[in-house]
């Protein structure tokens, strides 16, 4: 054994949340040909987008069916910002 005591984890409530600064807010959508854009962020994109398809096609079709109080009702539920790429 490494240590003499075994190591835990504990969760504890969420209770304070600091907004970052603006310039923070959207980065990826404001950055997106910055370096840590085109090989972090970009690459998990693609990955979520292939793995999660069938289910993305879903939302989007709702999301176009109902408007945008739609993906504020998914964004309540789910707690994550939808991005969508631009249609060509």
């Amino acid at each position: 054994m490494l240590y003499d005591s075994p190591i835990v984890t504990q969760l504890e409530p969420f209770t304070i949340f600091y907004k970052a600064e603006d310039y923070h807010q959207d980065y990826f959508n404001n950055n997106k040909s910055q370096g840590y854009c085109q090989m972090v962020i970009q690459p998990k994109i693609d990955k979520f987008e292939k793995i999660f398809k069938d289910r993305l096609k879903k939302i989007n079709l709702q999301i176009k069916a109902k408007g945008t109080a739609c993906a504020e009702t998914l964004k309540r539920q789910f707690g994550f910002r939808l991005f969508f790429k631009k249609q060509r």
